[in-house]
């Protein structure tokens, strides 16, 4: 191969792979404009301020609580079946709560109150009295809480900041692979997770 033909297959080459280059960004730009365009932009945006709503609204349940409501001594039992180790395990139908052993002493059983969330309704925590006396100590009564277990309240902030996800990409838009990988997580499991979540906090 002679310098001259050398020069030009170095040119021809240079030439092809600007051309490529040219064309991925072009593939580039209209994968980025799809995804953030038209009705997948659109469903985006509704499911982004859907969890938006739903991170505010566990936020108020989680700080507000609402009346207590008063619960009979048949509508919740007593259950030593999971042996935890320093609580007793209080079910109110589904909804499980430990209480320390420390706190049952003098418990009084006719004073448990439940208390729910008060947008969702969700049980949060049950409250009840215990009186203690000694020869040594009068007569002190006690309100003990116990916050429900394996509870949305008991994630704070977590699950507000994996619900907040979805705005941070809607609002950082960029042509980068990042980008494309967020949306693509927030559409496989974050939406579909805040979707699931509310079921199980309404039904």
């Amino acid at each position: 191969m002679t310098p001259e033909e050398r020069i030009a297959h170095r040119k021809k080459t240079a030439e092809r792979i600007l051309k490529e280059r040219e064309e991925e960004l072009i593939k580039d730009r209209e994968h980025f404009e799809k995804i953030t365009s038209g009705n997948r932009w659109k469903l985006f945006t509704g499911l982004t301020f859907f969890c938006v709503i739903l991170a505010l609204i566990i936020t108020y349940d989680t700080f507000v609580d609402v009346k207590s409501v008063p619960i009979s001594d048949n509508d919740y039992r007593f259950e030593r079946s999971l042996y935890v180790i320093g609580s007793q395990s209080v079910w109110v139908d589904d909804n499980l709560f430990m209480v320390p052993f420390e706190n049952m002493i003098g418990m009084d059983l006719n004073s448990f109150q439940l208390i729910n969330s008060p947008i969702l309704g969700d049980p949060k925590y049950i409250s009840f009295e215990s009186n203690y006396e000694d020869s040594v100590t009068p007569l002190e009564r006690r309100v003990h809480f116990a916050q429900k277990r394996i509870s949305i309240y008991e994630w704070f902030p977590l699950v507000q900041i994996l619900l907040l996800l979805p705005l941070i990409v809607f609002f950082y838009k960029r042509q980068k692979p990042w980008y494309n990988f967020a949306q693509m997580t927030c559409f496989l499991l974050i939406f579909p997770g805040s979707i699931l979540l509310l079921f199980t906090l309404i039904f």
